[in-house]
């Protein structure tokens, strides 16, 4: 078999291309809901905790979007709550490989001064098998200032990640 200048930096160019992306890079949309006593202090601490959950995604090598934050009064405990359907299905639709839901709860404080989520709720789904992988509930201090609810975000996240890891 001759191998020609051209084939060969054509083969270059690819195994150079091969390796810059992560081999074990997935796909993951997440998505947050707000629950309870939501006011606007909210907004803040909903870009808080899905920019935390992201970075913690993309710093692992995953490709990562998220879909618009809705509020509700509640949020019923099924397995893919249908507030989030429509969201899971384009996920599906766009070759999404997980999907992620974040639900803060906001509990009514005596001051009626919302600082933020009291629990935060998290939901890893695979897409394709369907199945949730893993749904943990974490207590959060409303009061901590943003490096921590950041750095709290991220943590979850990286725990969130080793399910990803195992299922890809």
């Amino acid at each position: 078999m001759c191998v020609t200048p051209v084939k060969s930096l054509l083969l270059m160019i690819f195994i150079a291309a091969a390796g810059t992306v992560p081999s074990g890079a997935a796909t993951i949309s997440i998505m947050i809901i707000e629950t309870g006593a939501v006011d606007e202090t909210a907004k803040s601490t909903a870009d808080i905790w899905e920019s935390g959950i992201m970075d913690a995604f993309f710093d692992e090598g995953h490709i990562v979007c998220n879909t618009p934050t809705i509020k509700l009064p509640s949020l019923d405990d099924e397995e893919l709550p249908k507030e989030a359907r429509r969201n899971f299905e384009d996920a599906d639709i766009n070759g999404v490989d997980y999907f992620v839901i974040a639900q803060l709860n906001y509990s009514q404080t005596e001051s009626s001064v919302i600082t933020g989520p009291d629990t935060v709720s998290l939901r890893l789904y695979r897409i394709n098998p369907y199945g949730m992988l893993h749904k943990t509930s974490y207590p959060v201090n409303p009061d901590l200032p943003v490096p921590e609810k950041f750095s709290g975000a991220k943590n979850a996240a990286q725990m969130l990640s080793t399910y990803i890891r195992g299922g890809l």
